[in-house]
């Protein structure tokens, strides 16, 4: 009897070291298996997924601070507190877009496009469901400046927000942002209101029974007896699919016609620069002797010197961009109230400070005024 105890004993502790010794094997195998299919490389091996890798590099994300994360720094939760979100995440959204690459043609960037907003508002829930670990990652305790950033941040207590609430749009192609806390609760794909403005009138007038809700569609109907509007679709991917493709239409006309109304007063404000100072330049005055314009940056680019002139002298070149006039930046201020600096009493001097190519630092000149004439 003894004997059979002891061999009993064998063999439950053979068990418990071959349980162990398997266990052990299983978990390497299951967290090298993760780290593989977390790879950038394993993430493009799917050809649509090029487009946002691509986009990702151009990103301010990318390289910020020596940093360059890859996909699963945002997509995927890390460590080993989190490794049932990865597998989760990898087994659930994994299979379900490896699906729909097959049964969609994903061939053209364009084509892409068309499901963008659904897979965009599909990540963005994932990082809501997560309390936005993934941006906490780097973004630890973040004390945003400003009182409108502060009271944004508040949200986070109050109404149970996070990073990804306010923080859309920042890596990938913009596509309309979407409500996280509406879509959640009601299981549809909420989109925000274009302006806050917009939103604003619509809380007041919810606040309201009765009284009708803002019209944001065409049709402008009511809903809801507190006349609340919002723009609420169906997750029917065929419906989604022409939203996306609605809005990004609309998102781009809007962004052409601002960008048409800007060049446009843009043109009209270097028309008027230009003018005067042409006009300007038909009388003796005292200043550098420059032809100057304002960059896209908003620096002021010298042109050309005037051969013999105090700035010539001086050695300010073709190409250099001002920056600064003594202690005035000049970043944002018109080409005219730049000419009214630089110009002065004769014998006077300026301290110009000039950004110039092949130069690490900014190299600051003083040059002496002079009358400046039409043919110096």
């Amino acid at each position: 009897m003894g004997r059979g105890i002891n061999i009993l004993g064998i063999k439950i502790g053979g068990t418990l070291v071959i349980g162990t010794v398997l266990g052990i094997i299983m978990t390497a195998v299951l967290l090298a298996g993760e780290a593989a299919v977390s790879t950038n490389e394993f993430c493009t091996s799917c050809h649509s997924m090029t487009y946002p890798q691509t986009e990702l590099n151009e990103s301010s994300h990318y390289g910020a601070l020596g940093a360059n994360p890859g996909c699963k720094d945002c997509h995927i939760p890390q460590g080993l507190g989190n490794l049932h979100l990865a597998i989760q995440t990898h087994i659930v959204d994994g299979a379900r877009e490896l699906y729909l690459e097959f049964a969609n043609d994903y061939s053209t960037l364009e084509k892409f496009n068309e499901r963008r907003l659904i897979m965009a508002h599909d990540a963005r829930m994932n990082l809501k469901k997560w309390n936005s670990i993934t941006c906490r990652e780097c973004h630890r305790n973040p004390q945003p400046p400003g009182e409108d950033a502060q009271a944004e941040h508040k949200k986070m207590e109050t109404e149970g927000a996070t990073c990804i609430d306010c923080h859309q749009n920042l890596v990938h192609k913009a596509v309309p942002e979407t409500d996280l806390n509406a879509s959640k609760s009601q299981g549809k794909l909420v989109l925000k209101p274009e302006d806050e403005e917009e939103e604003d009138e619509e809380d007041e007038e919810g606040e309201e029974e009765g009284e009708e809700g803002e019209e944001e569609g065409e049709e402008g109907e009511e809903e809801g007896e507190e006349g609340e509007e919002e723009v609420v679709y169906e997750m029917t991917d065929e419906e989604k699919v022409a939203i996306a493709d609605a809005f990004l239409k609309n998102y781009h006309w809007r962004k052409k016609t601002e960008a048409a109304k800007i060049a446009k007063v843009e043109a009209e404000a270097k028309a008027e620069a230009e003018e005067k100072a042409e006009a300007e330049a038909d009388k003796e005055y005292a200043g550098l002797g420059i032809e100057i314009a304002m960059d896209k940056n908003g620096f002021l680019k010298v042109i050309s010197p005037i051969e013999g002139a105090p700035a010539f002298k001086a050695g300010i070149k073709a190409g250099d961009r001002i920056i600064k006039l003594n202690d005035t930046d000049v970043k944002g201020i018109t080409v005219n109230d730049a000419i009214k600096i630089m110009r002065g009493e004769p014998n006077t001097s300026i301290t110009v400070s000039v950004l110039r190519e092949g130069e690490a630092k900014p190299i600051i000149i003083t040059v002496a005024r002079a009358i400046i004439r039409p043919k110096y």
